[in-house]
């Protein structure tokens, strides 16, 4: 990913021509929330097998809102709400952080009981 947020002023237009100029631009803001996507897809099934779907269902609410909400009240240019928005959807860091703590108190027996009942 940090290839490509890398390389894209140069093989957007390369591969598209100067029409997609402001292409690049936009694949490198977005370049780290597609990382942080890719990294936190495969945690998303730690909450179903600790059965604490609803710490999944409240991170999923705001993280929906609040692009939502920054794409709604945005005044910027598009390059410049696609940075803001790549910026708060990084949010997954904190999906990433709940999972390990979910994990962990998986692993000590913590969640247990929710998980017999």
């Amino acid at each position: 990913m940090a290839v490509f947020g890398i390389l894209a002023p140069w093989l957007i237009p390369f591969l598209f021509g100067d029409a997609w100029r402001a292409a690049d631009l936009i694949c490198q803001a977005l370049t780290p929330w597609a990382f942080l996507n890719h990294l936190s897809w495969s945690v998303a099934f730690l909450y179903i097998v600790a059965a604490v779907q609803e710490r999944l269902l409240v991170f999923a609410v705001v993280y929906c809102a609040v692009p939502l909400a920054l794409l709604w009240f945005s005044a910027w240019s598009l390059v410049a709400t696609m940075w803001a928005l790549s910026c708060v959807m990084t949010l997954l860091i904190v999906m990433c952080i709940m999972s390990v703590i979910t994990a962990k108190q998986y692993d000590a027996g913590r969640l247990a009981a929710a998980v017999a009942a």
